[in-house]
């Protein structure tokens, strides 16, 4: 199953790797939370405190 589709981004144009990356992006941040958004949907994904490289060491991009 793509990660789109676990996160409930199968209608966004946009790919796993990209996905990844902002995920990434956002841990180095502090962020809580991201956003995806469209003309018709948003979808936010609460991030944990766990360390990035727990939660992605087998993805790579």
């Amino acid at each position: 199953m793509a990660l789109k589709n676990l996160l409930g981004l199968e209608s966004f144009p946009i790919g796993d790797s990209e996905i990844m990356r902002r995920i990434q992006e956002a841990y180095k941040q502090n962020l809580e939370e991201i956003e995806f958004s469209s003309e018709k949907r948003v979808v936010k994904i609460k991030l944990s405190k766990v360390s990035q490289e727990g939660i992605t060491h087998w993805y790579t991009g």
